[in-house]
């Protein structure tokens, strides 16, 4: 599957409208700080970082990145830390 940068507007459009919380796009401000996990050994880059602020955030990046990215992973670390979903390619 390729994915355009139509589709991760798109991507990036869906999230926003399904949770409360930020989503940090690669080309927002503050996306490289939003992006670092600790401890990291790759440097990854996600598609968009999702700052969920409650389980229904979550529940719905995961809905959104299964619906729109067949290949996605996702990340998450304890209240009060990063949690981060990514799909499709590094931009």
């Amino acid at each position: 599957m390729t994915t355009t940068l139509d589709d991760a507007a798109t991507t990036l459009d869906a999230l926003r409208g399904a949770v409360d919380g930020d989503v940090i796009g690669a080309r927002d401000d503050g996306y490289d700080e939003a992006r670092s996990l600790w401890n990291a050994e790759q440097d990854r880059r996600p598609l968009a970082v999702v700052r969920a602020t409650s389980p229904a955030d979550v529940a719905a990046a995961l809905r959104v990145a299964q619906d729109r990215a067949p290949a996605w992973a996702g990340w998450a670390a304890r209240p009060g830390s990063r949690s981060t979903t990514s799909s499709g390619p590094s931009w």
